[in-house]
């Protein structure tokens, strides 16, 4: 898409083509935290930020009707803890379907970056990072630049990190480093941290990554993919999950790693659901 100007001179008129910069928002989320989880998972979405607007006004619609302030998917989904006790499982469901409907119909592309807290440990030794927040943020904000570089038009990308992490100075000098790398490479990249409730998308991400860390717990149980999941899946996706690479023999290098890459609903395969069960399971026998 562009946009173009004339400009007369000595009678000659000579058109002027300029890109159209297009705003493209980003929300992102994490879950599983704790060391006990069985993995970290950072995830979120890109939205061109006209249809970002329409969707939150949506989302807000969908939450005023069901009585809710804000949607966190592991307690409608998982515990069901009130508000959500409250409405029972059939409503649970069908609110959080309509919101995945929402998803579906308006993001353009969704990452999710998935590892184990013990795989991480590789990480730590070998380029002294200590906090694997910081690391899955990089890698996950690393993901979103590049899409956006393969863009016909030019992209604005304003990101927005569920609060929380914003004091730590590991987390805000990475991202200062990732704003001027960006502007380096002609990109526009600003960020901000928000609550879920103020800025509704959050929830949106914060679904994927509910979705990606129990869909690792459903692999290693040899359970299929749910099909809520799979329906989310109906657009772009690309999941990566952090493992150890494979000696010769076909035991885990503990030195080195490997990204597992899945597009799509290709993640709810057997063979990717059985090499997912893999890396978590040689993940916690270490």
């Amino acid at each position: 898409m562009q946009t173009s100007s004339e400009l007369r001179l000595a009678g000659a008129c000579f058109r002027i083509t300029r890109p159209t910069i297009m705003l493209i928002e980003a929300y992102v989320d994490e879950t599983g935290i704790n060391k006990d989880d069985i993995a970290f998972c950072v995830a979120g979405y890109m939205v061109r930020a006209n249809a970002g607007e329409s969707m939150a006004t949506a989302w807000q619609d969908v939450l005023d009707r069901y009585g809710i302030d804000y949607f966190r998917t592991s307690e409608c989904l998982g515990g069901r803890v009130e508000p959500y006790g409250s409405l029972g499982k059939a409503r649970c469901t069908a609110l959080a379907t309509e919101l995945i409907n929402l998803i579906r119909y308006n993001c353009m592309f969704g990452f999710a970056f998935c590892f184990s807290q013990r795989n991480y440990r590789i990480i730590e030794n070998a380029k002294g990072k200590e906090y694997p927040y910081s690391f899955a943020i990089e890698c996950i904000l690393s993901a979103f630049l590049a899409e956006i570089s393969n863009l016909s038009f030019r992209p604005k990308l304003e990101v927005f990190i569920e609060s929380g992490q914003e004091k730590n100075t590991d987390v805000r000098r990475l991202l200062k480093e990732l704003a001027l790398d960006a502007r380096n490479k002609g990109q526009e990249f600003s960020y901000s941290f928000e609550r879920k409730g103020e800025r509704h998308l959050l929830e949106a991400a914060d679904m994927l990554a509910w979705h990606c860390q129990k869909h690792i717990k459903r692999c290693i149980a040899g359970l299929p993919i749910r099909k809520d999941f799979a329906a989310l899946l109906d657009i772009n996706h690309r999941v990566f999950q952090l493992c150890n690479t494979l000696d010769p023999d076909g035991q885990p290098n503990l030195q080195s790693t490997r990204l597992y890459v899945t597009d799509g609903k290709a993640i709810g395969d057997k063979e990717a659901m059985d090499e997912i069960a893999q890396i978590y399971q040689l993940g916690s026998r270490r």
